[in-house]
């Protein structure tokens, strides 16, 4: 079961926990704090030196960031590649490269998953409200808009279309 923080409460806590971290360049895109526990939680390396956490939250910044200049397709690429669990970094005892796991597949019950509604997000300049994020390890993995039932003239497909076409601005 995921559990869930609506409206304000997910706001404030998602906020909070950008507040905390150190002030280093950031898309307010993930949580950072989250996804450097569960670095130090699911990699043995990472775990016996929990300093390592920081090159991975710089390479998947660096991805981020990489968006203008690369383009949205490869960063997706670069950044499912680690989500797969397919980069590895020499954190082994001689240097070796290991597997840096952002994930756990199996058992799932090891990640940290969270549902909020009603999330704020703002890059720059832009804010946006999304219905529903789901959250793994601090990662926003899925977003979706709900549409209300009792309103025949909107449906899934309006939904659908501001998925597409993009989120209604904060007001």
């Amino acid at each position: 079961m995921w559990p869930a923080a609506g409206g304000r409460v997910a706001h404030r806590r998602t906020r909070a926990a950008y507040r905390t971290e150190a002030a280093t360049p950031r898309p307010e895109s993930l949580g950072w704090s989250f996804l450097r526990d569960a670095l130090i939680r699911l990699n043995p390396e990472i775990a016996a030196r929990p300093d390592l956490a920081n090159e991975v939250l710089y390479r998947l910044r660096a991805i981020l960031l990489s968006v203008n200049a690369d383009g949205l397709v490869r960063a997706n690429e670069e950044f499912t590649a680690w989500l797969r669990g397919e980069r590895t970094l020499p954190f082994g005892p001689h240097g070796e490269h290991t597997p840096v796991r952002l994930l756990n597949f199996e058992p799932a019950r090891n990640n940290r998953c969270l549902v909020a509604t009603q999330l704020a997000f703002t890059a720059g300049a832009q804010s946006r409200r999304f219905d529903l994020v789901l959250f793994i390890n601090g990662i926003p993995l899925a977003v979706g808009e709900a549409k209300t039932p009792t309103r025949p003239a909107v449906s899934w497909r309006d939904g659908a279309i501001m998925v597409q076409c993009g989120w209604r601005p904060l007001s």
